[in-house]
């Protein structure tokens, strides 16, 4: 390709960004007329004719000098998205205090001045100050932002909230300490996120603990070729079993073991053997260097005839292990435990391990598995996953065996069959797990009826506002299949929602 191909292609993708900044701007102009305008109630559902807990509240949509908006918008707007309600809830929230609390960031955004995606969120972090406030931040913030990229201008917004107001900034931050999480997400070819919110000083030990872990690792000739970042990882997974992440960090001080003998130790042959009595490796726990040092001098103990290794013979005050005279093996020293290596493991690791129930369902041909939670991984991958596992196998749920009822609550196996063939909440794009969710009928359970109403194509998980839009009759849903629903939303748009995800109908 010529220089004058590259010129055009250049000027191609110029007029497309633009295009694209057009675009947002004019999404963010359409949020905001549905947040300022929605309603999920309808001339045939009047609010005065509902229960009170199925009336729709009007509530802040966002920060401190935004408007009150429908407590359903949030619903709406996510399948219209492609995203869930709980992202939708985020978005309105941030669109709305961009144009009620930073004008400025919002004129600048329309006028394509300014990214739409950056803008917005910028406007939700300043979503913590006063209005006014707010609007100062706003105006610092736009004055730097284009020197980063985008993480850089995000971590920008925390640096000016500081500065505006230290204490606020102190209170956020502890709040944010007390809502520390660990969660798992996005599930790619066998490999999922790990997400941990930490304190700035334990994120680090769990940095340093993995890179330790990892430099092990490394140190085997089966990972030598291994790139650390991928043995950190892999220090995480070893990390779930402390036994094990344990031992790796004792057997890798550069001190003799429990176990050991002196001459193993002056030949440098200090390696771990298992504890006959206990089927585990013992570790010395005390760690400087391998003697090298003078002649060992003997002490008489109660237990027996002992005697002192010294570590140094350069050191002022000489540090000494005792060594059992008749069989050579090195006792600890308590005065000089290693920290985070310190402790015995005193039963075997594999007895140690966490337990996790972990369904697993194989294809027919047996090529591709399903994890749930998790994803869709070939068996040849799952028997990687599970190699060194210790597997309890329980009995497959034939969906098709669970019987139907008549009473209105689900019995175990019907409700364990419900969670199965809906991983997530029922509903358009949601990503909450079923197992937290009420049980629906589909169709409203009568209880005057001597049909059974309480079966499998006549369930489905919903989340408590789900729940609660679709009683009242806002949102409407149809099963015309187990597993596969079509709901209706106040607007008029359709989804269909099954095993395969989620489809708007157009």
């Amino acid at each position: 390709m010529g220089k004058t191909e590259s010129v055009e292609a250049a000027q191609l993708l110029v007029s497309a960004l633009t295009r694209e900044k057009q675009a947002k701007a004019d999404q963010l102009r359409a949020i905001l007329a549905l947040a300022q305008n929605y309603t999920a109630s309808t001339d045939t559902i009047i609010d005065d004719d509902l229960i009170e807990d199925l009336v729709e509240n009007i509530a802040t949509g966002g920060s401190f000098g935004t408007i009150p908006i429908s407590e359903f918008a949030a619903m709406e707007l996510g399948p219209l998205m492609g995203c869930s309600p709980q992202q939708g809830k985020t978005i309105l929230f941030e669109t709305l205090n961009l144009y009620y609390r930073h004008r400025n960031l919002w004129d600048a955004v329309q006028d394509l001045e300014l990214d739409a995606h950056r803008a917005r969120k910028a406007a939700g972090k300043f979503g913590v100050l006063t209005p006014k406030a707010a609007q100062r931040a706003g105006e610092l913030w736009v004055e730097k932002q284009h020197r980063y990229a985008w993480q850089g201008a995000i971590d920008l917004c925390d640096k000016i909230i500081i500065e505006m107001d230290p204490v606020m900034a102190a209170e956020k931050e502890a709040a944010r300490l007390r809502a520390r999480e660990v969660k798992l997400w996005g599930f790619h070819e066998a490999t999922i996120n790990l997400t941990a919110t930490l304190d700035a000083l334990d994120a680090k030990y769990v940095y340093a603990t993995a890179t330790r872990i990892a430099d092990i690792l490394h140190a085997k000739p089966e990972y030598t070729q291994v790139a650390l970042d991928v043995l950190r990882a892999k220090a995480l997974g070893i990390m779930a079993h402390p036994a094990v992440a344990l031992q790796m960090l004792q057997g890798a001080v550069q001190h003799p073991i429990f176990g050991t003998t002196a001459d193993d130790v002056a030949t440098g042959l200090a390696d771990a053997e298992p504890d006959p009595t206990t089927g585990s490796e013992s570790v010395n726990n005390a760690g400087t260097d391998a003697p090298t040092g003078p002649a060992h001098r003997n002490s008489e103990t109660a237990s027996g005839s002992m005697r002192l290794f010294p570590h140094s013979d350069t050191m002022d005050t000489e540090v000494h292990d005792i060594v059992d005279t008749d069989t050579g093996r090195i006792d600890t020293n308590p005065h000089h435990c290693l920290g985070h290596t310190c402790g015995t493991i005193t039963v075997p690791p594999a007895t140690l391990q966490p337990r996790a129930q972990i369904y697993i369902h194989l294809t027919a041909d047996m090529t591709a598995s399903d994890i749930e939670d998790v994803g869709t991984v070939a068996v040849q991958t799952l028997v990687e996953l599970l190699d060194g596992k210790q597997v309890k196998i329980t009995p497959v749920i034939d969906l098709n065996s669970v019987p139907s009822q008549y009473q209105y609550r689900p019995s175990k196996a019907l409700k364990e069959a419900i969670q199965l063939t809906w991983p997530r909440e029922a509903f358009p794009y949601s990503n909450r797990n079923s197992r937290g969710c009420d049980l629906d009928h589909t169709e409203a359970y009568q209880a005057a009826s001597r049909d059974t109403q309480t079966r499998l194509d006549n369930l489905a998980p919903l989340s408590r506002k789900t729940h609660r839009a679709k009683t009242a009759g806002f949102w409407r849903c149809d099963q015309p299949h187990p597993g596969q629903l079509t709901w209706t939303s106040p607007l008029g748009f359709r989804y269909t929602i099954d095993k395969n995800g989620t489809r708007r109908i157009e």
